[in-house]
């Protein structure tokens, strides 16, 4: 036997309204729909206040612009949606014992798909994919609310834009940046969320543009600038502060002189 779900359904009173508009009606049965899919007679519907991570909505029903009855519930399961003042659906997410629980989608006001993803127990597990004109933006793996592994994100011409590593929301591990032909941009590390060890950066031809160290962050220790696959000339870091440049032709430059490129040395010609 199907489930059924009653709602209790709150009539407020309008001056402007006739005293036989649903006077007597208090409860509404449905079988298996969500509740915003009630096909009341006379009545529209507009979403006005949800509250969809902590089970609590709120209905709001109107009849010639003027709001005639409301439903407020808590106690949900099955599958709850959300909707623009256009009518057109904006979410919808499967609940269970209060929580959501099982596949959610948000829809742009076009009615195109902005996220998908998958809950168990009110938290994010699995694959959450973000969309961008109907096309898949970002692919992230979610573990009770918190990114973990590989997340991927897509140019509009579906190539990998970037790949990073998660653990419990921040960035571990090795990241690769690409450019928008599928060649790899820049690569390095992260540790807990900060910048970690070796990194560098590629121009559109594969040959490298830069080579520096990260410290907790910070740029530490020699970093190499390239034209065409050829250094150029190397700046020496120490806590993310240059102090010391020196070109191929043995041109120098140090602290003082350094700042005035604030942190533009890709703009540093060596004569």
């Amino acid at each position: 036997m199907q489930k059924r779900f009653f709602y209790k359904l709150c009539i407020v009173s309008c001056l402007s309204l006739s005293s036989q508009v649903l006077a007597n009606i208090d409860a509404v049965i449905v079988e298996n729909k969500d509740i915003l899919d009630l096909n009341i007679e006379h009545l529209s519907l507009t979403k006005k206040e949800c509250d969809l991570y902590n089970s609590f909505c709120t209905n709001y029903y109107y009849k010639d612009g003027f709001l005639i009855m409301t439903n407020t519930y808590k106690d949900t399961n099955g599958v709850l949606k959300t909707y623009f003042d256009n009518k057109s659906v904006k979410s919808i997410v499967n609940y269970k014992h209060n929580k959501a629980d099982g596949i959610f989608q948000k829809f742009n006001l076009d009615g195109s798909l902005k996220e998908s993803g998958f809950f168990i127990d009110g938290k994010l597990r699995g694959f959450y994919n973000t969309y961008e004109d109907d096309i898949l933006k970002e692919q992230s793996f979610y573990l009770n609310n918190y990114k973990e592994s590989l997340s991927v994100s897509y140019y509009s011409n579906k190539e990998i834009k970037s790949k990073y590593l998660y653990n419990k929301g921040n960035k571990d591990g090795q990241f690769e940046l690409y450019y928008k032909n599928g060649s790899i941009k820049a690569k390095g590390y992260y540790k807990n969320n900060l910048q970690e060890g070796s990194y560098f950066e590629y121009d559109t031809n594969g040959l490298p543009s830069l080579m520096l160290n990260y410290k907790k962050g910070l740029r530490e220790g020699r970093a190499n600038y390239y034209v065409n696959g050829d250094m150029q000339y190397y700046i020496i870091f120490s806590k993310d502060k240059a102090f010391y440049l020196k070109c191929k032709n043995d041109f120098i430059l140090k602290t003082a002189k350094l700042e005035k490129f604030k942190n533009n040395f890709k703009d540093i010609k060596c004569y």
